[in-house]
């Protein structure tokens, strides 16, 4: 073990209390001593103690700091202590998903069967924009029947169509428009 050691020095006042260094000034307490550890841990500690000595006008003595306290971890295998929640409120993704729930019944007039998690990929920093997005065509089953829709933008809600930097995922920017019960309507 390394040695280790602190400064004090005796009150100039009465009633002389023995006084600890605290790296700044002295303090009455043990436990605020600055503890000089390490290689050169007394060539520091006679270092301070001379500069100490010569700006206070005090003796200081040298003394062996008292062993460090062992440290023992209270939670070695880090374990995340688990908070219990308010049952009355959902979190976000409930949110989410009861909310994208109630827009596919509007919009196809049917309960989902599944609902299945998708793990998306981050949003890359830079994307290649294609252009102004004029219409989408698409097709899907509402109230049990499979029908081909095309939704034209007016120009003020038109969205820019911007592609991933690999040329894999599309994505549609800006736009003023929403998905409702009746498909794809512009604000």
């Amino acid at each position: 073990m390394m040695p280790r050691y602190v400064l004090t020095a005796k009150e100039r006042r009465p009633p002389g209390r023995k006084v600890w260094y605290d790296g700044i000034g002295w303090t009455l307490l043990a436990f605020n001593a600055h503890v000089y550890a390490g290689t050169k841990a007394m060539r520091r500690a006679k270092h301070a103690a001379q500069l100490v000595a010569d700006l206070d006008d005090v003796t200081v003595t040298i003394e062996t700091a008292p062993p460090a306290k062992k440290v023992t971890r209270r939670n070695p295998q880090k374990k995340v202590a688990r908070t219990r929640k308010n049952p009355g409120r959902r979190s976000a993704r409930q949110v989410q998903l009861a909310r994208a729930v109630k827009l596919y019944r509007d919009f196809r007039g049917d309960d989902p069967r599944e609902v299945v998690t998708v793990k998306l990929p981050p949003t890359p920093a830079a994307m290649l924009t294609v252009g102004e997005v004029t219409g989408i065509m698409y097709r899907t089953k509402r109230e049990g029947q499979v029908d081909q829709y095309v939704h034209r933008f007016r120009k003020h809600a038109r969205p820019t169509l911007a592609a991933t930097p690999t040329g894999k995922h599309l994505y549609l920017l800006g736009g003023a428009y929403r998905v409702t019960e009746k498909g794809i309507e512009d604000a």
